[in-house]
């Protein structure tokens, strides 16, 4: 239905659907207001047609045709209501509108170009219509959306719903990560450009305290996907690194402490690509040549920061930018110094590493001084380094794993039994003024989330998403927020509600206890024998499911499905909730399993004959 609808609606042969609506009892409205976005966003790109270059690409007679169907569909809802929609359905308006891209002349001779379904546009058709669709509300809709009339834009109506910005900026990335052949993905980075153009662009309205989330979320996933397009085509590389540069370009004029968390990274995943070697090496240079050659002091003071650029003969090409790195820091520093910066970094790379490696190397005599310093609780600087490399030498990427244990091997065996190595939790530094038990808990599952947020796989930034949209939607979720650092609340910006949160997130389980007892008893679950992944997995989805008292363990079931280590971390959470807001006996059901699986392992340990763990 909502796909034929809006082609039946365009050609005017809506005849069919109205018999078929009143067979079912209901009016044709109705479905035309389920495929709502959908109709909109099929004729924003005509209706928007002004320049006569433009007008004639299209049609003087589609054009009409579409201005025909917005006054047939603004006389069938009404004016008022005709707009509420427009503002109810803005993120997949334009979301609709950035995915009509298509340019048919490439420039590449040899890729395989496939026309889309109708309707389609140009590059120029489609910025034309995003900037109309923004233009509608600067009358019509100041009151509902708060915009200011002086600055209102496609920009500031998705900053004022909120929602939406993510709903556009995750829908076209999405389109890229779906993207299986050259062609689909340079027209899903052609609607990347659209929007990019749109939301940072000098004209397109001050973000405020969104830019922090949409420059973050951009710039990071420009840098992942710049390694995958390579594989599939370098020229698809390029036009990734071009749309980094405007985002970078765009936030160095406007937005520039955005970039303060987002140069080490951008620098760190493009250092690959400017090789001498590298096929994407002109347009990787240009997006470094612009990070490093900022004069911006606060971020002239990050890129300072930076490990020095790579000096062999594979990177010639870095000479200029070596010498500009060299000109910022040209004090020399000592090596507590060194490690003191590099403490400090959020994002850490094998290049850092690698690099504090040789300054660990040929500094051996100041070792004494960074382990003989002494900091808060006791923990000298030295043995904060070896913790923190104790955590990289476990990554998953073997390149920061091999760096990190080099760097171990300089520094030598160590005493653990200073307090920075005792247990303690990976959040605890963001989370140690919160004095409410329950807040805190929540405040560290939003801090896990707020970094999955970022992750490359996207089905766990839609389950994530999801999650904290629910979360901050309660008011011990946006209580547990307001405790943490501004960073974090500025990157959730656009999962914040507008209103104040009238639910609480805990409440009591419907769940009555005969049928707890029998999800609880599942022994497949308990003694899971395919990997420790899958155990944990599926026994945190299922006390979760179970009923536990909190709602936003409901809230993260998703995020669990698909992120095995984010259950390691909330099972404990999960028992103490459990067992806290315990109304039908869970604690001698509980108890009664956890017993069994410890009698159970004990077992296992103790027989001679290997069998299945």
């Amino acid at each position: 239905m909502e796909l034929l609808l809006p082609v039946a609606f365009e050609y005017d042969q809506l005849t069919c659907f109205e018999t078929y609506s009143e067979s079912k009892g209901q009016n044709i409205r109705k479905y035309l207001e389920l495929s709502f976005p959908t109709l909109m966003a099929h004729i924003f790109p005509y209706i928007a047609a002004e320049q006569p270059a433009v007008r004639e690409q299209l049609g003087l007679r589609k054009i009409q045709g579409a201005k025909l169907r917005y006054k047939q569909l603004e006389q069938l809802f009404g004016r008022d209501n005709f707009f509420r929609l427009i503002t109810k359905h803005i993120g997949d308006i334009t979301l609709g509108v950035a995915k009509l891209i298509h340019e048919p002349l490439t420039g590449v001779d040899f890729e395989l170009i496939v026309t889309p379904n109708p309707p389609y546009f140009s590059m120029a058709v489609i910025k034309n219509a995003l900037l109309y669709i923004g233009a509608l509300f600067e009358a019509s809709e100041k009151c509902v959306l708060g915009c200011d009339l002086l600055d209102c834009t496609l920009a500031t109506v998705l900053k004022s719903t909120r929602a939406d910005l993510h709903k556009v900026l995750f829908g076209v990335f999405e389109n890229l990560a779906k993207s299986s052949t050259p062609h689909g993905a340079r027209r899903a980075l052609y609607s990347i450009a659209a929007v990019v153009e749109v939301l940072l662009e000098p004209s397109a309205g001050d973000l405020g305290d969104a830019a922090y989330y949409a420059v973050h979320f951009m710039s990071h996933t420009l840098t992942y996907y710049t390694s995958l397009l390579c594989e599939m085509a370098p020229y698809l590389s390029d036009y990734c690194n071009e749309i980094l540069w405007k985002v970078c370009h765009y936030a160095f004029e406007r937005y520039p402490m955005t970039l303060v968390p987002v140069i080490p990274k951008v620098v760190s995943r493009l250092l690959p690509f400017a090789k001498n070697s590298s096929s994407i090496l002109k347009s990787t240079l240009r997006v470094l040549e612009l990070v490093i050659k900022t004069t911006h002091d606060e971020l002239r003071s990050v890129v300072v920061r930076l490990p020095p650029l790579p000096d062999d003969e594979d990177y010639t090409d870095l000479g200029h930018l070596r010498i500009v790195q060299s000109q910022l820091a040209s004090e020399n520093h000592s090596l507590y110094e060194k490690v003191e910066n590099f403490l400090t970094q959020n994002y850490i790379d094998s290049h850092f590493l690698g690099y504090l490696w040789k300054e660990i190397k040929i500094s051996r005599r100041a070792l004494k001084e960074i382990f003989s310093k002494r900091g808060v609780d006791d923990e000298s600087l030295g043995h904060q380094l070896m913790h923190r490399l104790v955590g990289f030498a476990s990554s998953s990427d073997e390149k920061i794993a091999i760096e990190a244990t080099k760097c171990l091997g300089e520094l030598g065996p160590v005493s653990l039994e200073t307090p920075v190595f005792f247990i303690k939790e990976e959040n605890s530094s963001q989370v140690q003024y919160v004095n409410n038990h329950d807040i805190k808990e929540i405040a560290e599952i939003i801090v896990i989330l707020s970094r999955y947020l970022m992750s490359e796989d996207i089905k766990v930034v839609e389950a994530t998403s999801s999650a904290l949209f629910k979360i901050l939607s309660t008011q011990e979720g946006v209580a547990a927020l307001l405790e943490l650092e501004d960073c974090v609340c500025k990157k959730l910006f656009p999962f914040r509600h507008r209103d104040k949160p009238k639910i609480s997130a805990f409440k009591c389980s419907d769940i009555d206890a005969e049928t707890y007892k029998a999800l609880i008893e599942n022994p497949d679950v308990w003694f899971c024998q395919t990997s420790y992944a899958a155990w944990v997995t599926e026994l945190t989805c299922l006390l979760i499911s179970a009923g536990c008292g909190n709602e936003v363990l409901q809230f993260i079931l998703p995020v669990c499905r698909c992120k095995p280590e984010f259950c390691v971390f909330v099972l404990p959470f999960v028992f103490h909730t459990s067992l806290k807001y315990d109304k039908i006996n869970r604690r001698e059901i509980l108890s009664e399993q956890v017993s069994l699986f410890f009698q159970r392992h004990i077992a296992l340990a103790s027989d001679p004959k290997p069998q299945g763990r």
